[in-house]
């Protein structure tokens, strides 16, 4: 079983710089629910997640660290960065043209700061999917998960009971027209 680190813990940084966090497999409480993570790099890591939680190639929302990170994977147009900026840091995941134009992808930029350290730590955006087998509701602590998970994660980062399991709000701005996708935890107007 994997360990479990404490979010308040004054180490947590140190032992997670023991970790090659571009090449692992995590469990923590983002700013919506807790949810699996790993570097977009990582060239199996979402595909061992959704195997985890038993779905096809279903996408995941990646995370980054600012709306100036998010060009590093995705296209963005001025009128995109304009709603980016008026949206972002918060609850809120945009679909956008995916870098180099294979298909779309969607972010998040969390209002959270120990979300932000640990993209400072992967040092790249990461895919964030919520902890859950296909169909379920997001587990509410790390406890749960690792219990639920015991096998095939790297390490569980404990924040606490989540106290909100809304997702974030998911608006596709592909389109001419923004359109909602998913109504979450943001309202879009």
């Amino acid at each position: 079983m994997a360990a479990i680190y404490s979010v308040a813990d004054p180490h947590l940084w140190d032992v997670l710089g023991k970790y090659d966090l571009k090449r692992t497999i995590w469990v923590s409480p983002t700013d919506t629910v807790y949810g699996f993570g790993t570097a977009c790099s990582n060239p199996d890591g979402l595909s061992r997640i959704q195997k985890l939680k038993r779905i096809g190639s279903q996408p995941a929302i990646a995370l980054v660290a600012s709306s100036a990170q998010a060009t590093q994977v995705a296209t963005i147009t001025p009128s995109q960065r304009s709603l980016l900026d008026r949206y972002w840091p918060g609850p809120i995941s945009f679909v956008l043209p995916r870098l180099g134009g294979t298909g779309t992808v969607a972010l998040r930029y969390p209002d959270d700061a120990f979300l932000q350290k640990l993209l400072e730590a992967v040092g790249e955006p990461i895919y964030s999917t919520s902890c859950n087998r296909h169909g379920d509701s997001p587990v509410e602590s790390a406890v749960e998960a690792c219990s639920l998970f015991p096998e095939g994660v790297d390490f569980f980062i404990d924040g606490g009971l989540v106290q909100n399991l809304t997702p974030s709000t998911l608006v596709d701005l592909t389109a001419h027209t923004p359109k909602v996708l998913r109504r979450g935890a943001t309202s879009f107007d």
